[in-house]
């Protein structure tokens, strides 16, 4: 091949190479999962937003989750600190992935690597403590998942239900709920990133979960429940990067599609969200 030919696949290749780079937008590019606030916890999901961060969807399919997640033409990588993140999506303008528990908190710096090409370091805030309660409608806002733990219904009410196969009963003094959440930071004993407490099969019998080293405050309907109603609060079962609060309804709570929902912890409030009761 003569030279001027093959400058040119090498144009054609360097440009190609290029066009692939991905990047993290500018403002608000890494954030809470849950609350989509700029605060990053460690252990908990986090969301990534750009472009070019992936030419298709990908999926985790198990767990533990991997360093890396890839389809025939995609390798998508994430780097924090410079140590690999467990990557649970990645799609052309959104990723997410677990913050490595190690993870000091204070300023970190992320890249995304596509098919064996950096973007450039982005600077974000992470913080021990980032409390995120998961919504419906997966931005933060509006109703929560809180679940009836007897029953399996969920604490919301059936007009404006966007789930018609999943039944839903307000929640009433005395009932279990559980509902999920990110950024509560440190819990014992400590488990692996990318690892989940449980297989999805279940937990085998004797499985002591992590629970948070710090106990939340649940505030319903902007009141803070007693403590002896927080009944469990660390990472749920088969989620990786996920926690899981379990507490009972105390009484005197009014009827109200819209109650609301926040927990505290370490000086850190989540965002606020609404449920059910009767």
């Amino acid at each position: 091949m003569k030279f001027a030919g093959l400058l040119v696949v090498l144009v054609i290749s360097v440009g190609f190479a290029a066009g692939q780079q991905p990047t993290i937008r500018q403002n608000q590019g890494v954030e809470n999962a849950a609350s989509y606030t700029t605060s990053n916890p460690p252990g908990s999901l986090v969301a990534i937003f750009g472009s070019n961060l992936s030419g298709e969807t990908l999926l985790a399919s198990s767990t533990p989750l991997t360093a890396q997640i890839q389809s025939k033409t995609e390798t998508i990588s994430v780097t924090v600190n410079g140590k690999a993140s467990p990557m649970f999506y990645a799609t052309p303008n959104q990723a997410s992935v677990q913050l490595p528990w190690e993870t000091i908190a204070g300023t970190g710096s992320m890249v995304v690597t596509r098919n064996g090409v950096k973007s450039s370091a982005y600077s974000f805030h992470v913080a021990t403590f980032s409390p995120g309660i998961f919504t419906t409608t997966q931005d933060g806002k509006g109703m929560a998942w809180v679940i009836n733990n007897d029953d399996g219904t969920v604490a919301q009410p059936a007009a404006g239900w966007p789930f018609p196969t999943i039944k839903t009963r307000a929640a009433k003094a005395g009932d279990n709920l559980y509902f999920y959440i990110t950024g509560l930071g440190p819990v014992a004993p400590s488990i692996s990133d990318g690892h989940a407490p449980c297989p999805l099969s279940g937990c085998p019998a004797g499985v002591v979960l992590p629970k948070t080293t710090t106990p939340p405050t649940i505030l319903v309907g902007g009141v803070a429940i007693p403590s002896a109603n927080l009944q469990f609060s660390g990472l749920s079962p088969q989620f990786v990067g996920t926690y899981q609060v379990n507490f009972q309804m105390p009484s005197g709570i009014p009827a109200n599609d819209k109650t609301t929902l926040q927990v505290e912890i370490g000086n850190a409030n989540s965002n606020t969200v609404t449920f059910a009761t009767q």
